[in-house]
């Protein structure tokens, strides 16, 4: 859906040179019955690249790809009213854009309660120092996990404070098709917390999700365009579910974080 988008507004765009070409004598074989003046002429052009970069903008993933969209399509529609028995048709896709501009939009404002979020801890940070983990700091560790220390290579390295992670794979519910995903995520572990924002496609529609595991609760909310609430959940079980993942995220990903004494350990055998 997004190729067949993008070609859309690049024809699109395209199509606005025509009232460029007209106003300055390039087009005179053009059946147009409105003949547009310089000024607009100038204008259809400025309209036409306001399109042209939409679609740079769409394919570079930029956050501002909603506004230049939305000054295109009002730019075009004023235009076409002013030549509406030779551009009515180009109503139509700019509708399209529009819905496309705002419910980008709207994805966009739902990612924001994520970023406060992030900011937010980013702030709240205690002061530490730089130092290095010494042996003295894994001797309270069971023998397990100081050999996983010094095999993952923490030892002798800085303490972890937070960390940050981008994924882009695919994920599907069980017996349904794969679906592709891109994700970035924020652990803190002065005050514990796991911030997961995810963007899915399922049948080229965006589907973004915010994991937020924070002040001891834990919450799921995914919205289709960041509008229609899909799934959403805030529930004890949920909160120890998101521990685990708390802890399996440290594990793999910032082992050093181990050495925190508000983690007990309890060996077996």
């Amino acid at each position: 859906m997004k190729h067949h988008l993008a070609l859309l507004i690049l024809l699109h765009g395209l199509i606005h040179l025509m009232g460029f070409a007209k106003a300055f004598g390039l087009g005179k074989e053009m059946p147009m019955t409105h003949i547009p003046t310089k000024a607009e002429g100038v204008a259809w052009l400025v309209a036409a690249l306001l399109f042209i970069v939409t679609v740079v903008l769409l394919y570079t993933r930029q956050p501002s790809v909603w506004l230049i969209a939305l000054i295109a399509v009002v730019l075009s529609q004023v235009l076409i009213t002013m030549a509406w028995q030779d551009a009515k048709w180009g109503t139509l896709i700019n509708m399209i854009v529009l819905i496309f501009s705002l419910l980008t939009f709207t994805s966009q404002k739902f990612e924001i309660k994520y970023m406060a979020d992030v900011r937010s801890h980013m702030q709240q940070r205690a002061d530490s120092t730089n130092s290095m983990i010494t042996e003295q700091d894994i001797a309270h560790l069971p023998t397990p996990v100081q050999k996983y220390l010094r095999y993952t290579g923490a030892l002798s390295g800085p303490r972890i404070r937070n960390v940050y992670i981008e994924m882009e794979g695919e994920m599907r519910e069980q017996g349904k098709d794969w679906f592709p995903f891109r994700s970035a995520q924020y652990n803190f572990f002065d005050s514990y917390a796991r911030l997961f924002f995810m963007k899915a496609h399922m049948f080229g529609v965006e589907v973004p999700g915010y994991h937020a595991y924070q002040n001891n609760s834990a919450s799921m909310d995914i919205r289709l365009f960041g509008l229609v609430s899909v799934v959403r959940h805030q529930e004890k079980a949920m909160f120890k579910a998101e521990t685990v993942t708390l802890l399996n995220d440290i594990c793999i990903l910032a082992p050093a974080a181990l050495i925190d004494k508000r983690l007990t350990w309890e060996p077996i055998d």
